[in-house]
């Protein structure tokens, strides 16, 4: 498999905030890249860095973004102090292998939203876990946001788009 690519114009139908976006621009316009060129997500981190990183996951298609979330989110998985978290994240893997519904997915973080609800009362280590996990199935950034460590959040995504594998 090859690496993947996206465009600046891509990028751009998911609002990128301000300062990076005129970032990308300038790069871009500097080295002779079009707004319809491929850009590969190793030039994005050298260019933008972790956290525009793992916000540039949103052009994946889905089963890539949620496979990029659960990634994500299994940094912090242990924290929990239930075994469901795991679970929540098993069934995002699957969905992302063509082993799980639409149905499933929503299920899973409409349950881990919940837990991540009643989880804010027993401590931040578990509320993180579930919060994480729950937004595994949309956005690979805000679970990153759970985490504490873009650093590592960004070192999965370039791992996953050496090849867009999903194992």
């Amino acid at each position: 498999m090859t690496e993947l690519t996206t465009t600046l114009n891509e990028l751009k139908a998911h609002d990128p905030c301000k300062d990076s976006w005129e970032a990308g621009l300038e790069y871009c316009s500097q080295h002779n890249i079009g707004l319809d060129d491929p850009i590969s997500f190793t030039l994005l981190h050298k260019v933008l860095g972790d956290e525009d990183l793992v916000w540039a996951t949103c052009v994946l298609n889905k089963k890539q973004r949620v496979y990029m979330g659960a990634k994500i989110a299994q940094q912090v998985v242990h924290l929990a102090d239930d075994k469901r978290v795991q679970g929540y994240l098993d069934v995002y893997f699957k969905y992302a292998k063509g082993e799980a519904t639409d149905d499933d997915l929503e299920n899973s973080a409409s349950d881990a939203a919940c837990a991540a609800y009643y989880a804010d009362d027993a401590s931040y280590a578990s509320y993180a876990a579930y919060t994480a996990a729950s937004y595994a199935a949309y956005r690979a950034d805000y679970a990153a946001a759970y985490t504490d460590s873009w650093s590592k959040s960004a070192q999965i995504v370039l791992e996953f788009c050496k090849t867009g594998e999903i194992k």
